[in-house]
């Protein structure tokens, strides 16, 4: 809820395997059911990685939000060669557990070489009004030690983003 920019560089790790399973970050640990690449859907378990209060001064007095264990499910479409469509649903985020994200996406994928790629992407996500309290309100015992008004957001549109990615794949 800060105005503060923050700014990181992470890398991904994914690993797939042909029975279906998957590991990585920031993907979590999941199962995709489909046999065919252009449609997959499945669930995974991930994470939620919290807050500290300590990040921002404009957090002092907000509190802490733990980290916490996400049951998710998702589908995938791929259009064409280059394009794909991704979404997700993902629940347990937040101080009660019972924040709720929807994520949206849609891919275009560059070949570079056999093993090369690069990918241009816009994503967003909506989130339900139990994560917009957490991340983004305030109660009434943070105002008293935060100096902020009593705010309680509705569910909406949590985020908005561009991405590229380098892809190299390790067969």
């Amino acid at each position: 809820g800060s105005n503060e920019r923050r700014y990181r560089l992470m890398p991904i790790l994914n690993a797939q395997w042909q029975n279906g399973w998957f590991a990585g970050f920031p993907r979590g640990v999941g199962y995709n059911f489909s046999d065919n690449p252009q449609n997959e859907y499945g669930l995974r378990l991930s994470i939620d990685h919290g807050r500290k209060q300590n990040l921002s001064t404009a957090l002092n007095g907000l509190g802490d939000i733990a980290l916490r264990p996400e049951l998710g499910a998702f589908y995938h479409r791929t259009l064409s060669r280059e394009i794909k469509l991704n979404s997700g649903l993902r629940y347990g985020a937040g101080v009660d557990r019972r924040g709720a994200l929807l994520d949206l996406g849609l891919n275009y994928r560059l070949t570079l070489a056999e093993t090369s790629f690069l990918t241009l992407g816009i994503h967003t996500n909506y989130a339900n009004n139990h994560y917009m309290q957490s991340y983004f309100g305030v109660t009434a015992s943070q105002a008293a030690s935060s100096g902020y008004a009593v705010s309680t957001p509705t569910a909406g549109l949590r985020e908005l983003g561009l991405s590229a990615q380098y892809l190299y794949k390790i067969d």
